[in-house]
């Protein structure tokens, strides 16, 4: 990945990258395994925030459906609702007669 960053943004000239690919072949084996977990958890938190945001759009569109539209505000506040609570607003949803068992 790493390369590719460098390939991607910093443009080497000839020389350089040859020292850059040098340089990156002579890294020990334990620093490539710590930037691999650092590299893991930005995929893990990828993942969650990509998740939250999956959720949040299924439950608003669901909710639209369910009380026809819902107001601006409290999608604002479902946004800002963290993961468990999503879960928990998706499994009552369907519950729901008014926008006021939403508020509640």
């Amino acid at each position: 990945m790493i390369p590719g960053f460098v390939d991607t943004y910093l443009k080497l000239n000839a020389e350089e990258e040859k020292k850059f690919l040098s340089s990156a072949r002579a890294v020990a084996r334990k620093e490539k395994k710590k930037v691999m977990e650092i590299v893991t958890s930005w995929m893990e938190q990828g993942i969650k925030i990509g998740r939250r945001q999956g959720e949040q759009t299924i439950i608003l569109r669901q909710l639209n459906r369910r009380l026809s539209a819902v107001g601006v505000r409290l999608q604002s506040r479902i946004r800002r609702l963290p993961v468990e609570k999503l879960e928990a607003l998706a499994d009552v949803l369907f519950d729901f007669k008014e926008t006021d068992d939403l508020k509640r």
